[in-house]
């Protein structure tokens, strides 16, 4: 399936910033947290998609395919930063923003030093998840220990761009 990137981006971008911002706006506590459900499982199915399936980017076009022609847990295991690519770095940098922001969405009465560890401690083990899958599944994916690493800290700006959203909102709802 082939799309426009920049449509990707727009949507993507959309998705990242607007979208969370947009539902605090939401009153109804029942449907706040249906809306944070509903986009939590759109994002892990298009994080899955992205992870599972062989996607390759122009500037004019994304293209999609599943590709499940690797081998079954033989793969080799990069325990350093030397295989890092800067398309892999800026990837794993933005890869589990939106989980960041659904966390610190979902436990915003907690304190914020109990919110870092859960940030750090969910994007550790969303970031093993990954690297795990790409190991097992029959997917041509390089497995790098790094990644998890860049996968915890977007889970961590992800959760400081969310608890930003909640400053700001509150500000708002004081002004008004």
């Amino acid at each position: 399936m082939q799309i426009s990137t920049p449509l990707v981006l727009s949507l993507g971008a959309v998705f990242f910033f607007v979208v969370p911002f947009a539902i605090l706006f939401i009153k109804n506590k029942k449907a706040f947290n249906w809306t944070l459900s509903i986009l939590f499982v759109l994002y892990v199915a298009l994080l899955l998609c992205g992870v599972w399936f062989q996607t390759h980017c122009t500037w004019k076009t994304v293209s999609i395919k599943p590709n499940f022609s690797g081998k079954w847990c033989d793969k080799p295991i990069n325990w350093n930063f030397a295989h890092l690519s800067l398309f892999d770095l800026i990837i794993n940098l933005i890869m589990f923003i939106p989980l960041g922001i659904f966390i610190s969405y979902k436990f915003k009465n907690k304190s914020l030093l109990s919110k870092l560890i859960l940030l750090l401690c969910l994007g550790f083990f969303a970031g093993m998840f990954v690297e795990l899958s790409q190991f097992i599944l029959p997917v041509p994916r390089s497995v790098q220990m790094s990644d998890i690493f860049f996968n915890m800290a977007s889970t961590l700006i992800g959760g400081m761009i969310g608890l930003f959203y909640l400053w700001i909102f509150k500000k708002m709802k004081k002004g008004s």
